[in-house]
C-alpha cells in the first residue's frame, strides 16, 4: 500500500519537467547552430592553418575523436546539462566580446570548447570529460604557437638535462644557450629538436585512452603532467645521442634521425600505458 503511495507522481509534475525539457533542448539547438554560423571566422582559420601548419591534419582527428565520443552515448537524463549550456553561453559571449582582443588561436579554443559544451548539454554523454575537454583543445592547431612561444625554452631545459648526460658519455661540452660547444665545434639544438610534437602526440594518446575508460580529471590530469617530464627526459637522450653522433663526424640520413626520435617516443610513452595503477 505504502509503495503505490510513495511511487505516485502528478501527471502535471511530469507534463511540467516535459515542457521544461523541451525548452532546454530547443534552447541548446539554438546556440548550436548560432555557434557553427558565428565562430566563422575562427573555422575558415583552423581550416587555413591545417593546411598551411606543420601538424598537418592530425588536430581534425582529434575533433572527429571527441565528437563521436560526445554524440555516440546519449542518455535520457542528462545530469548538468543547464550547467554545460550555461558554460557554453559565457564562452559563447566571451568569443562575441573578446573577438578583436584575442589572438585566433584563443578564439579558436573558446570556440570549439563552446561548441562542445552545447553537444554536452544536448546529448548528456558521460564520456565529456577533462580527456575530451583537451582533445578539443588539441584540435586546434597549436603546434607553430607552441613552438614560437615555447620551443626554445623546451630546447633550453632539454639540453640542461642533456648536458650531464654527455658528461658521462666522455664528452665534456660546454653549453652555450640552447648549443653545445666541444673543442670549437658548435652543435646546435634546432628548433624540431624542442619535443613539441612529441608532446601533442603523447598528449593525444593519452586523453584517447582516459577517454576510453572514462576517467576522472584528477587522474588524467596527472597522467598528463607526468607524460610532459617523461618527454622532456627522453627528449634530452634524444638530443644526446644526436650530439654524439654528430660531434664523432658520423652523418645520418632523414630516416635514421626520425627513427631515433620515434624509438624516443614509443619509449616515453610505454612505462605510462605499461602502468596500469595509472589507469585501473
Amino acid at each position: 500500500m505504502n509503495y503505490f503511495a510513495t511511487s505516485y507522481v502528478p501527471a502535471s509534475t511530469k507534463l511540467g519537467k516535459s515542457l521544461s525539457s523541451t525548452r532546454l533542448s530547443g534552447l541548446n539547438l539554438v546556440l548550436v547552430l548560432l555557434q557553427l554560423f558565428g565562430f566563422w571566422s575562427s573555422w575558415l582559420w583552423t581550416w587555413n592553418q591545417l593546411q598551411w601548419g606543420s601538424e598537418g591534419f592530425a588536430p581534425l582527428l582529434s575533433l572527429c575523436i571527441a565528437i563521436v565520443f560526445v554524440t555516440s552515448q546519449r542518455i535520457e537524463k542528462p545530469a548538468g546539462s543547464m550547467l554545460w549550456l550555461s558554460f557554453a553561453i559565457i564562452g559563447t559571449s566571451v568569443y562575441a566580446l573578446l573577438y578583436r582582443a584575442l589572438p585566433n588561436t584563443l578564439l579558436a579554443i573558446l570556440a570549439v570548447t563552446s561548441l562542445g559544451a552545447s553537444l554536452r548539454s544536448i546529448y548528456g554523454a558521460k564520456s565529456f570529460s577533462a580527456a575530451t575537454f583537451t582533445l578539443l583543445v588539441l584540435s586546434v592547431p597549436l603546434i607553430d604557437e607552441l613552438q614560437f612561444y615555447c620551443g626554445y625554452l623546451l630546447r633550453l631545459l632539454s639540453a640542461e638535462i642533456a648536458l650531464p648526460i654527455l658528461w658521462l658519455a666522455g664528452f665534456p661540452v660546454r653549453l652555450m644557450g640552447a648549443a653545445f660547444e666541444y673543442h670549437g665545434k658548435i652543435v646546435a639544438v634546432d628548433a624540431p629538436c624542442s619535443g613539441i610534437f612529441m608532446l601533442w602526440s603523447v598528449w593525444f594518446a593519452i586523453s584517447v585512452i582516459s577517454l576510453i575508460n572514462q576517467h576522472s580529471a584528477r587522474r588524467h590530469i596527472l597522467v598528463l603532467l607526468l607524460s610532459t617530464f617523461l618527454i622532456v627526459v627522453t627528449n634530452a637522450v634524444r638530443i644526446s645521442s644526436l650530439t654524439v653522433i654528430d660531434l664523432l663526424g658520423l652523418s645520418l640520413s632523414d630516416t635514421v634521425h626520425s627513427a631515433i626520435g620515434l624509438f624516443c617516443f614509443i619509449a616515453a610513452l610505454l612505462p605510462i600505458v605499461g602502468w596500469r595503477k595509472l589507469w585501473c
